[in-house]
């Protein structure tokens, strides 16, 4: 896998969304971003952070962090929890056909659609999506 710099396992950035909240993401050890389930005004330390529940994991796309994207707020010392190797699915859009892929996205096997049923999409997220579903599922304006 190709480093990124600001994509270093251990950063974290802050998510704005609605009401002038933010949310926390932390760069995972597979250079996912981990969006963990908190949404206030109010900073918090990385302890804090890395303890928080996990809300998901994607891949976003690369321009998320950096210079036209989220700036880094810092750096958390991962714990276990960041550190997996998560599985994601793909629906043929043809043949209406799933598939589980690893977190290379190149070892795919497949699946029934129940099978898919709790796993993220294999997609790269843009960061302004990410921000509408933390404002969907925050209930924010």
């Amino acid at each position: 896998m190709t480093t990124r710099k600001h994509w270093t396992p251990g950063n974290y950035i802050e998510i704005p969304v609605g009401d002038n909240k933010h949310c926390y993401g932390v760069v995972t050890l597979t250079e996912r971003l981990a969006v963990v389930d908190y949404c206030d005004t109010e900073k918090l330390n990385p302890e804090e952070i890395v303890s928080l529940p996990i809300l998901f994991e994607v891949t976003v796309m690369k321009y998320g962090i950096g210079k036209n994207g989220w700036p880094i707020a810092g750096k958390v010392e991962l714990n276990d929890r960041f550190k997996t190797k998560p599985y994601y699915y793909k629906k043929d859009m043809i043949n209406g056909k799933y598939n589980i892929v690893d977190h290379t996205w190149m070892n795919e096997v497949p699946a029934t659609k129940e099978e898919c049923q709790h796993l993220e999409v294999a997609a790269a997220w843009d960061p302004c999506h990410i921000e509408e579903r933390l404002n969907e599922h925050y209930g924010l304006q």
